[in-house]
C-alpha cells in the first residue's frame, strides 16, 4: 500500500478511535452527573430526617405538655363541681360553720373559668410551612392530624357553653372588695360581708339551676380532657416506637 492510500485510509481509523473515545466520555460524565445526584438526594434526605426528628422532639414535648395540663385542669374541674355540690345543697349555717378563709378560697375556686388549651405550635408549623410530609410514619401523621383537629372542634362547641350564669350570680351577691382583699392577704377582714353575701346567693331564685349547668359543664370538660389525655398518651406511644 502506497502512501496515499494509508492516509486515505487515516481519517476513517481516527474518527473511529475518537467516537469511542467520546462514547466512553459521555458514560463517565453521565455516570458523574447521577453520582452528584445521588449525593445531593442522600444529603437531602439525611437533613429532612434529621430535620423529622427535631419535630418529632418536639411533638413528644407538646404532648407531654398536653398531658400535664389536661390531667391537671381535670382535677381542678372535679373540685369545682364538687364546691358547687356543697354550696347549692347546704344551708347557710352549714357553710359558715366552716373555716372561713377556707370557704372564701372555695368561692373563687368556684368560679374558676378556664377553657384547656393545646399546645399545638409545633403542629401548627408544620401546617404553615408544609412540612407535615416529613413524618414517615403516615398513621402517625394522620393522628396527629385528627388530634388537633378534633380538639380544636370541640374547644369551640364547649367555648359556647352557658356556664356563665353560676360565675354572674356569684359575682352579684358577693362584695367584690371581700374577693380584692383575700386575693391580695389570703386572709378575711370582714367575716360580716361573707355572711351577707352567702345569705343573698343562696337565697337567689336561679342558684339551683345555675349550679347545675355549672355542674353539667364541668362534667363535659372532665369528659373530653380524659378523652382527649388518652389520645395524647397514644400519640406519645407511637412516637416513642
Amino acid at each position: 500500500m502506497d502512501v496515499v492510500q494509508r492516509v486515505r485510509f487515516l481519517p476513517m481509523n481516527m474518527a473511529t478511535i475518537n467516537w469511542r473515545k467520546a462514547a466512553t466520555e459521555f458514560v463517565v460524565i453521565v455516570l458523574g452527573v447521577l453520582a452528584a445526584l445521588a449525593v445531593d438526594q442522600w444529603r437531602d434526605d439525611r437533613k429532612d430526617r434529621a430535620t423529622e426528628a427535631e419535630y418529632l422532639i418536639r411533638l413528644h414535648a407538646d404532648l407531654s405538655t398536653d398531658i400535664q395540663t389536661f390531667t391537671s385542669l381535670e382535677l381542678i374541674f372535679e373540685t369545682k363541681a364538687s364546691i358547687i355540690k356543697d354550696l347549692r345543697d347546704q344551708s347557710l349555717p352549714a357553710l359558715l360553720s366552716r373555716d372561713q378563709d377556707s370557704l372564701v378560697q372555695d368561692l373563687v375556686f368556684s368560679g374558676f373559668t378556664s377553657l384547656p388549651a393545646s399546645q399545638a405550635s409545633t403542629f401548627d408549623e408544620l401546617l404553615s410551612t408544609g412540612r407535615l410530609a416529613l413524618i414517615q410514619d403516615v398513621a402517625l401523621r394522620d393522628a396527629l392530624s385528627r388530634y388537633y383537629t378534633d380538639f380544636e372542634f370541640i374547644s369551640q362547641i364547649l367555648f359556647g357553653g352557658s356556664h356563665g350564669n353560676y360565675l354572674r350570680l356569684l359575682q352579684e351577691s358577693l362584695p367584690g372588695e371581700l374577693f380584692y382583699q383575700w386575693r391580695l392577704s389570703n386572709s378575711l377582714d370582714n367575716p360580716e360581708d361573707l355572711h351577707n353575701g352567702l345569705e343573698v346567693l343562696l337565697s337567689e331564685p336561679g342558684l339551683a339551676a345555675a349550679a347545675n349547668a355549672e355542674i353539667t359543664y364541668s362534667a363535659a370538660l372532665i369528659y373530653y380532657l380524659r378523652q382527649y389525655r388518652g389520645q395524647a398518651e397514644e400519640l406519645l406511644e407511637l412516637l416513642n416506637e
